[in-house]
């Protein structure tokens, strides 16, 4: 007998008429600026892109954008900006014109808000996320087979981010609402009353962009980067020891 939880779980994406192509960076509000680059650049090995007295902009090895990680100067940690990539810029005239259809309030970040970066719309989504969609980045020369530079493991590119949430399966009809398809999910193990604790969601073609796991939040559980082979794991955690 299929379930609520189930049919959720088989639900197709919405066709939206925007087009979101990848999870794409990150933005950290950090207490102590200098340790914090210390730790993604010099012991994790990332390139900095661009740096000021108040942030800090890095990117691994292998991406061609401007950066994926943001590092900026504030009295209380959190998690600031949780940014995707469209594919056109007219895609995000059409976010925005969804985003109000919900009642969600939106916010327009012109070119040059942030280094490298051209404009971008900004978004509380329903549950307290910040999200934040862009189309236009400063593209560099990939360092990917500048071995004589590489530290760390080393981080080749974002991958994706884990999200906790009190309300998973709310949170994933969003996320289906956006075009995002789920590869798979957990639930309760209940034949009455199944529960869906976990999806895992994305629309650049690997296993998934977004992550949602039961949780106390809204809160980013972790963001990860891909490395090559997982030896390069093995030795950021031997070089993290002795940083």
């Amino acid at each position: 007998m299929s379930t609520p939880a189930r049919q959720l779980a088989n639900t197709a994406p919405a066709r939206t008429p925007f087009d979101i192509l990848r999870a794409a960076f990150v933005e950290l509000q950090v207490t102590d600026l200098h340790a914090s680059e210390h730790f993604y650049a010099e012991l994790l090995g990332m390139i900095v892109s661009a740096r000021s007295e108040e942030a800090v902009y890095l990117r691994g090895w292998e991406e061609r954008q401007h950066h994926s990680l943001i590092l900026r100067r504030a009295r209380v940690a959190t998690a600031a900006r949780l940014g995707f990539r469209v594919r056109a810029d007219r895609d995000l005239e059409l976010l925005a014109e969804h985003f109000d259809a919900m009642d969600l309030a939106t916010r327009w970040h012109e070119p040059g808000a942030d280094p490298g970066m051209g404009r971008s719309l900004r978004v509380w989504d329903p549950f307290g996320y910040p999200l934040e969609f862009f189309y236009a980045m400063q593209q560099f020369e990939t360092q990917h087979q500048r071995f004589d530079l590489h530290r760390g493991a080393p981080l080749l590119r974002f991958d994706h981010l884990n999200l906790h949430s009190p309300r998973v399966e709310d949170t994933f009809r969003f996320w289906l609402s956006l075009g995002f398809r789920c590869s798979e999910y957990i639930s309760t193990d209940s034949a009455t009353d199944e529960r869906i604790t976990g999806a895992w969601l994305l629309r650049k073609p690997t296993v998934h962009d977004v992550g949602l796991t039961a949780g106390t939040g809204p809160r980013l559980h972790h963001f990860a980067y891909w490395i090559a082979e997982p030896a390069g794991v093995l030795r950021a955690c031997d070089q993290l020891a002795g940083g």
